[in-house]
């Protein structure tokens, strides 16, 4: 029994050590042939030893525990829950009543030490006792990184009065850790938005850093980052950005790791505030010996228009006070201006458990509409058509009645439609990013967005799925204009597409150049 372990353990580590886009299928597709046709007929012919197993495989990682079960305890633990799994949170409520004059948020990041503790990482009590700690500070929302396998303990002693919505966690395949990666939120989040995006690059597979080779595991998890949008209340909407960045000071990394988050702000969040948090695992400080990190982080902020909770006042054009990895972040938009209180130490207290201290920031925030005397403009109702990224116009066959799609060369009746204003999220004088929209073709038939995926504009009757976010990429605040390049998202969280092959759809989960389409009036 023991050869058998010891050669699917081989098997399993083996595997740590192809990139995580590969391991799921591979996983999937060999696991049952080598029980059957490697594990047992090894063992019964005795062609392979132990004593080759324990010089070839478990020696170079020896010292990480005394014995083959140790080993396994540490896949074990991650092959035990793969998927996304339950954070016991609430069913999702939408915000009903609008914002008010200004307010306060309670902001926190914790990166909470949750590896398996073969390898350093905490115990299910002490994640039991971060838990209490996380009831205790009663918080308006917390980003929590490394939860790789202690979601059960880390939630048990939550409430759903403190913390009623919790993104579900997503805990990778059978041979890889997952994100790490939990939101809680004493707001309104509704699970079904939220976008959950891995890193491009990554560094370092188990077995690497079982030996001693890197500092982490990165390609053993799917480090990245998350997006819920979070209700303050009905017209007052954050995207909140919790990440994990990578480890080991890779230069190339680091700067992959923030061009995906500010390309995701800079188009999908256009229009929005936003508040981000987590491990980047970059320095914000100047220092020689990190030159190359203090500027990538001046970069960012340069393209997301970002401001750290950290920031004290530059000293000769260079920002002090941020010479830490956790940060707490945010950026405004024209309804929503926030502020930070400066805080001499915002670390909480957790009893030293995790490696990282918790970080608070306490945002302020006001509505800079609120006492704005309503306005009564006409309804918006554009004449448009819509130019996909391939060239091609968008059409409505039949004008209208059947499906949707992106393959005429030139504008006709069927390729004519109206856009209108259908729920303005600031302002109901035009059209801007953020705004709720419907399409409809000359016949009086709308554009509808189906569960699969489809696009058709069959619909005669306006509901949820006839209707659009609008997102603008090239201004996101002022009124829509023509030649303006734009997305659309329905109602089910997905992006219009028009496809290289003149097909159109609502299908996608990111947004990307085809789908960016190009407006004219």
């Amino acid at each position: 029994m023991r050869l058998k372990k010891s050669i699917m353990l081989s098997t399993i580590l083996l595997s740590t050590c192809i990139s995580t886009q590969a391991q799921a299928a591979w996983y999937d597709n060999v696991w049952d042939w080598l029980e059957d046709n490697v594990a047992a007929p090894v063992v019964d012919a005795s062609q392979v030893t132990l004593s080759w197993l324990d010089s070839h495989v478990i020696a170079p990682i020896e010292g990480l525990a005394t014995d083959v079960d140790g080993y396994v305890s540490i896949l074990e633990a991650t092959m035990s829950d793969h998927g996304y799994l339950s954070t016991y949170g609430q069913a999702y409520i939408p915000a009903t009543q609008d914002a008010g004059p200004n307010g306060t948020l309670n902001i926190i990041t914790f990166n909470i030490k949750g590896f398996p503790e073969a390898l350093n990482g905490i115990s299910d009590n002490e994640a039991q006792e971060l838990s209490q700690f996380i009831e205790n500070w009663q918080a308006d929302i917390i980003g929590l990184q490394e939860n790789w396998v202690r979601t059960d303990a880390i939630t048990s002693q939550l409430s759903l009065d403190n913390y009623p919505y919790r993104t579900q966690y997503w805990a990778g395949t059978p041979t890889t850790f997952g994100d790490g990666l939990l939101t809680l939120s004493r707001y309104s989040l509704d699970q079904d938005k939220v976008q959950y995006h891995e890193w491009n690059k990554c560094n370092g597979t188990l077995l690497e850093y079982l030996t001693g080779a890197v500092s982490s595991p990165d390609c053993a998890t799917e480090k990245g980052f998350t997006i819920s949008e979070i209700e303050i209340a009905k017209d007052f909407i954050i995207h909140f950005y919790n990440l994990h960045g990578n480890t080991g000071h890779n230069r190339a990394n680091n700067q992959s790791d923030l061009n995906q988050v500010s390309e995701m702000i800079q188009a999908y969040s256009a229009g929005f505030p936003v508040i981000i948090v987590g491990d980047f695992n970059i320095y914000f400080e100047q220092n020689s010996d990190r030159a190359h990190q203090y500027q990538l982080m001046l970069d960012f902020k340069a393209q997301t228009g970002m401001t750290f909770t950290c920031e004290e006042e530059p000293v000769n054009g260079v920002i002090e006070g941020c010479d830490r990895i956790d940060y707490i972040g945010y950026r405004n938009n024209p309804k929503f201006e926030f502020s930070h209180t400066p805080l001499v130490d915002n670390r909480l207290d957790h009893n030293n458990i995790s490696d990282h201290a918790p970080r608070i920031g306490q945002l302020h925030w006001v509505n800079t509409y609120a006492y704005k005397t309503p306005i009564e403009y006409p309804p918006v109702d554009l004449a448009i058509s819509l130019k996909a990224s391939s060239g091609k116009y968008f059409t409505a066959e039949g004008n209208g009645g059947s499906t949707v799609n992106a393959n005429r060369d030139d504008q006709g009746s069927w390729e004519s439609f109206n856009l209108r204003l259908e729920q303005a999220r600031y302002f109901t004088g035009c059209i801007q990013s953020g705004d709720l929209v419907s399409i409809r073709t000359q016949d009086g038939y709308y554009f509808s967005a189906q569960t699969d995926g489809s696009l058709d504009a069959d619909r005669t009757q306006l509901g949820n799925w006839e209707t659009f976010s609008l997102i603008n990429h090239d201004d996101n605040s002022g009124c829509l204009e023509n030649n303006d390049r734009i997305s659309f998202r329905s109602h089910h969280g997905q992006f219009i597409v028009g496809e290289s092959d003149g097909d159109a759809h609502a299908d996608r989960t990111d947004i990307g150049a085809w789908e960016i389409i190009t407006i004219n009036m």
